[in-house]
């Protein structure tokens, strides 16, 4: 597995191998791409507990969205808000990707490193679970550019893409029996986490 390179980027790109929309050419980094922030910001608005068995059922009770006004978002030190890429990620079986802190911001207390891995067959506005490790308010502003994408191409392309990732059957059939239980048994818990995540990728990729 290796990390694509500007040209590589650009050359897959005009292939249709990888979507990045829209792409801006200053953003093309020499082993990556910057991502800018889009104006919608969703927000845990609850200190009570959270059920994380089902969370695709109850989100919507504690999670506030809000737009970025044009005088910005204030984060708070020792905050995070989840955040979304302006641009629309797309990813052939082939590739992968990963989210990586930008130098000049980390260094102000802004870590974007959270959730940061990226499936193959992926596409949308990327989530970014945005923290502020600082001792600083920082105030976020739309466009801002973020975070960067490294995009990983694959020894061989997975069997599987975003969409069908719980789908265990179209693997090899011959898994220990011990091993089928233990899926069956984590099942339901793995599919509320990846449920309510897929839920909020759809919603802000309109």
């Amino acid at each position: 597995m290796s990390i694509l390179s500007d040209n590589q980027i650009i050359n897959m790109i005009n292939n249709g191998f990888i979507g990045i929309e829209p792409l801006i050419k200053n953003n093309i980094q020499p082993s990556s791409v910057d991502l800018t922030l889009s104006d919608q910001i969703e927000i845990v608005t609850t200190n009570n507990s959270i059920d994380l068995g089902s969370l695709a059922e109850n989100a919507h009770e504690f999670i506030e969205r809000q737009t970025i006004s044009d005088d910005g978002y204030s984060l708070e030190p020792n905050s995070y808000v989840i955040g979304f890429s302006a641009e629309i990620i797309s990813l052939t079986t082939g590739f992968n990707g990963r989210i990586c802190n930008k130098n000049s911001l980390i260094r102000w207390g802004l870590d974007v490193s959270l959730g940061s891995f990226i499936n193959p067959g992926f596409k949308g506005r990327m989530p970014l679970i945005i923290r502020n490790i600082g001792k600083s308010k920082l105030i976020l502003r739309k466009g801002i550019k973020i975070c960067q994408l490294e995009i990983h191409q694959l020894d061989t392309p997975s069997t599987r893409n975003y969409e069908n990732r719980h789908d265990s059957e179209v693997l090899i059939s011959d898994i220990p029996e011990w091993e089928k239980k233990l899926q069956q048994d984590n099942k339901n818990l793995d599919r509320s986490f990846s449920e309510f995540l897929h839920q909020r990728i759809i919603a802000n990729s309109k």
